[in-house]
């Protein structure tokens, strides 16, 4: 239903198949045509309609696979933008009709006040950032290295629930949090969003000091007004790259690790870069050492993992779980896989495959074809408009691909190799 004094669309979700409605139009137009007993009139209108718009009879998993637009009109509406996300990127790469609707058309879900997890995980979000800017404040202070390293530790010792508190009553002043301020949310969720954050800050501190690492930079946003911007070229236009980097760490020696604070459990995907639906950190590598030549980004660390506070939501206190074995482990395995120059080949691939992403944006194809890998990854269980794209799962071309052991291997592969020219074209996921 569409109100058009608010220019609201209004859609319904459907269950687990796609809308009927969506083959309404060819089953009535059958049905009108070729039924004895419909007056003649019917038919002659049936037959005109389908002569003159051919396009009404067709079914919505038809027309949502083909749907594109003129290239001279996108380049239009994306040179008005002048810049672009990564999110922006693999967006597209997930489901270009998606893409479409977010960002070409730019709707918007209503916003509702109440709590959602993307909203837990920008409230986790300020609450490490202002914590750790108690920390960066500290260090700066300091005089030498050994001092600093003092500081961090003093500091790691303070990490508890009573130490979080100010941080969170100060988070909730953001008019997208004033909901977590009130007592059945600051009771409940923000206790454990506190005890979260808690525990994130002191197994990355604890994990920074045994590798001689301290944080520098907090909420380092992309491009920044006295640095070089980092650019994406697509069809001779080159797009100035946005984004945000949670935190970066460095050494004594000018190394930098990059970290993005996550709510829950996550490693990287080489079968995610080579998609092109997850260029997030490598991306980001290339415009950190854009904006600092002389600054080497050699890690790229998740800090989400599996702890008890996840599973059992009355286990408020610090105590008792062994929280360091699932963190630290999670941070060495990450730390190893980018190990000889692993985080260079990513960032190499990364960066051909968001002008890949790009140059299939200015040329307007934005058919509703979402990548799904498995049963794990799929973009429609959170998208809004998958009650109006015409995406029919049930399709043989709408099955999954693959997500396999093998898979993942090739994809690594592949991207290590790139350098090298080994990798054929990435751009579609289905050759692997």
């Amino acid at each position: 239903m569409r109100k058009y004094e608010a220019k609201e669309t209004l859609l319904t979700d459907y269950g687990k198949n796609p809308d009927p409605r969506w083959y309404a139009a060819t089953v009535a137009f059958r049905m009108l045509r070729w039924n004895k007993e419909a007056p003649l009139e019917w038919k002659e209108s049936i037959r005109t309609l389908l002569k003159e718009l051919p396009e009404t009879a067709r079914n919505a998993d038809e027309v949502a696979d083909e749907f594109s637009l003129p290239s001279p009109l996108v380049m239009s509406v994306m040179e008005e933008q002048d810049s672009v996300s990564v999110s922006m990127l693999q967006q597209y790469n997930e489901c270009p009709f998606r893409f479409f609707t977010q960002y070409l058309l730019n709707t918007k879900e209503r916003l509702v006040a109440d709590d959602m997890p993307n909203l837990q995980g920008t409230m986790l979000h300020r609450l490490l950032e202002l914590s750790v800017s108690d920390l960066v404040s500290r260090l700066e202070a300091a005089r030498d290295r050994q001092e600093r390293q003092a500081i961090a530790q003093q500091w790691e010792a303070r990490l508890s629930l009573d130490f979080m508190r100010p941080f969170y009553q100060k988070a909730t002043e953001d008019a997208r949090l004033l909901l977590y301020g009130f007592p059945d949310f600051a009771g409940g969720v923000g206790e454990r969003l506190m005890t979260r954050a808690s525990d994130t800050l002191a197994m990355l501190a604890r994990f920074d000091l045994q590798n001689d690492y301290l944080p520098r930079w907090l909420e380092w946003y992309f491009p920044h007004s006295s640095l070089e911007p980092y650019l994406l070229e697509a069809k001779g236009h080159p797009f100035t790259c946005r984004g945000l980097i949670d935190r970066a760490d460095e050494s004594p020696g000018g190394v930098v690790r990059l970290i993005d604070y996550k709510r829950s459990p996550k490693d990287f995907s080489w079968l995610d870069l080579f998609d092109g639906t997850d260029l997030q950190m490598p991306l980001y590598k290339r415009a950190f050492e854009t904006a600092y030549p002389d600054r080497s980004v050699e890690t790229l660390l998740y800090a989400g993992w599996k702890t008890e506070h996840r599973y059992n939501l009355a286990a408020y206190g610090i105590g008792g779980f062994d929280r360091k074995f699932e963190a630290i482990k999670s941070l060495e395995r990450q730390n190893k896989m980018w190990e000889e120059g692993a985080a260079d080949h990513a960032a190499n691939f990364a960066e051909h495959k968001a002008q890949e992403t790009l140059e299939a944006i200015l040329s307007g194809d934005f058919a509703a074809k979402p990548v799904i890998r498995g049963t794990s990854s799929n973009p429609c269980k959170y998208c809004p408009w998958h009650s109006a794209c015409g995406f029919d799962h049930r399709l043989p071309r709408s099955r999954p691909l693959a997500d396999g052991r093998a898979e993942k291997e090739m994809a690594r592969k592949n991207i290590l190799d790139f350098d090298q020219g080994d990798v054929g074209d990435s751009q579609g996921s289905s050759s692997i």
